[in-house]
């Protein structure tokens, strides 16, 4: 799946943000 990935990818942008 790549829900998990997606959720890791939101994540980084955000915490890059």
């Amino acid at each position: 799946s790549i829900s998990r990935w997606a959720f890791w990818c939101v994540s980084l942008c955000l915490g890059t943000m």
